[in-house]
């Protein structure tokens, strides 16, 4: 391939530098002093600072053990400080690192031990029989056995095992120096199929896999370094450790609060104690926290958005809007099977109100697009022209076009908190400004349409 320019110092720089690690250390040096990690259950939080110190204790603990660039790290943890730590740790040194199902048999961990190797295996004191057994019917034996127990229960580690908090006992809290090359193409992190349609499989993440799932989440819902997310599911999966779980919420420098297990109780006292922004589970979770609020219901709900892989049936099913009433507009499109759905405080919760926000914002939108408004379910499915067939069929949802107005339309609203917007009388002058300010250029209107919509 020819090019106008000599690229070499670009190539050799962005395939060196820019990894996911470096993304992290930069939110260390730019945000060390504000909250990266809440453990509520240790009663105990993490600055940028602090955090990268734990991580880097690992990290020169497992470099004078002699891991190295390529090595795996096997750990088979519940959401705890501890992965988290594993996660950077491990990419310090070039390492590998491996999450496992921690509700595996002996076996099936057996099976994926010796297919992976690890020079180092982290359990769980909780799994510590499914650690053992896996060990025994392995032929492959790891140098390095570690578990943790965040319990309050005494636990006393197996022989040949070492409890973590004495693995990273005096280790140097200095970043480690990097005696290896790293590549965008290098293996950060191998995720593991839990053998549902077979035996488990492994799947292999490179930083450019990282770094992209991270701005892709980032963009998604959106983040900001000011949130706060709480991934309600284990982050041994995909869904766990990148939507919403650790992956994001720290390459984009905002906190991440751990549960170990879910509890709808529990998750709605961490989100008014806390101020999360963002939850992420699957819609069985959603059902729960509907029921649990409107049992006993909170009062400062700060939830901005929800990410659940679901279905169109199973959304229009779900009874929850009707409890957790801070939704202004919701916006379903495809996306990757996910929805998202964006909440206000700065809005009237009323149905009819939101509906009439709903119609005018929808006015908006005239030329170029075309929509659909269920007012009984608050939903707007937005396509644009050419997306739609001769017979006038929508044949496909944009990802990123409606949304991307909404996101504006609440950033508006969060800013101007004192233009009139619950008084019922002046919705459209507040969304007319938004428009004339914010949305124009985003949403294309023919004259005759912007003299009608100004009028």
């Amino acid at each position: 391939m020819t090019s106008t320019y000599d690229s070499t110092m670009f190539r050799e720089t962005f395939e060196s530098e820019f990894t996911y690690l470096n993304g992290f250390m930069r939110n260390v040096r730019r945000f060390g002093h504000r909250t990266a990690v809440i453990d509520p259950a240790a009663k105990k939080q993490w600055s940028y600072t602090e955090f990268n110190m734990d991580c880097n204790r690992l990290a020169n603990a497992l470099k004078n053990d002699g891991v190295k660039k390529s090595d795996i790290v096997l750990v088979q943890l519940f959401n705890s400080p501890q992965f988290l730590f594993g996660y950077i740790g491990a990419q310090k040194v070039g390492a590998i690192f491996n999450p496992v199902n921690f509700n595996l048999s002996p076996g099936e961990t057996a099976e994926i031990m010796a297919h992976n190797k690890p020079k180092v295996y982290i359990y769980d004191s909780e799994v510590v029989e499914t650690a053992l057994k896996a060990i025994e019917l392995c032929s492959h034996k790891p140098e390095i056995v570690i578990a943790v127990n965040n319990s309050k229960k005494e636990f006393t580690a197996p022989e040949g095992h070492i409890l973590y908090d004495e693995y990273v006992k005096n280790q140097s809290e200095l970043d480690p120096p990097v005696d290896f090359e790293p590549h965008i193409y290098d293996e950060v992190a191998r995720l593991q199929t839990s053998g549902t349609t077979g035996t488990p499989k492994g799947v292999p993440l490179n930083n450019i896999n990282e770094v992209l799932s991270a701005h892709d989440v980032i963009m998604h819902f959106p983040l900001n370094p000011t949130d706060i997310t709480m991934n309600m599911t284990p982050w041994f999966h995909r869904g766990g450790l990148h939507s919403g779980g650790p992956t994001p919420t720290l390459y984009i420098g905002g906190a991440l609060v751990i549960m170990r297990t879910f509890n709808p109780k529990v998750t709605l006292e961490y989100v008014e104690r806390f101020g999360i922004s963002f939850i992420t589970g699957v819609p069985s979770i959603l059902t729960l926290l509907a029921s649990r609020q409107e049992k006993k219901p909170k009062n400062r709900i700060t939830i901005q958005g929800t990410t659940y892989n679901i279905d169109e049936d199973i959304w229009e099913s779900i009874e929850w809007r009707k409890v957790l009433k801070d939704i202004t507009v919701k916006a379903y499109w495809n996306y990757q099977g996910t929805l998202t759905i964006q909440l206000d405080d700065y809005i009237p919760s009323d149905t009819e109100r939101r509906d009439k926000i709903v119609a005018t914002l929808c006015r908006l939108l005239k030329d170029g697009y075309g929509m659909s408004v269920d007012e009984q379910a608050g939903v707007v499915t937005v396509a644009r022209k050419y997306d739609y067939d001769n017979d006038g069929q929508i044949v496909a949802f944009p990802s990123g076009s409606f949304f991307e107005i909404l996101s504006r339309f609440r950033l508006f609203v969060m800013q101007n908190r004192h233009y009139p917007f619950m008084d019922g009388e002046h919705d459209e002058i507040a969304l007319r400004k938004w428009y004339r300010e914010v949305g124009h250029g985003l949403v294309k209107m023919t004259d005759e349409q912007k003299i009608l919509f100004e009028n």
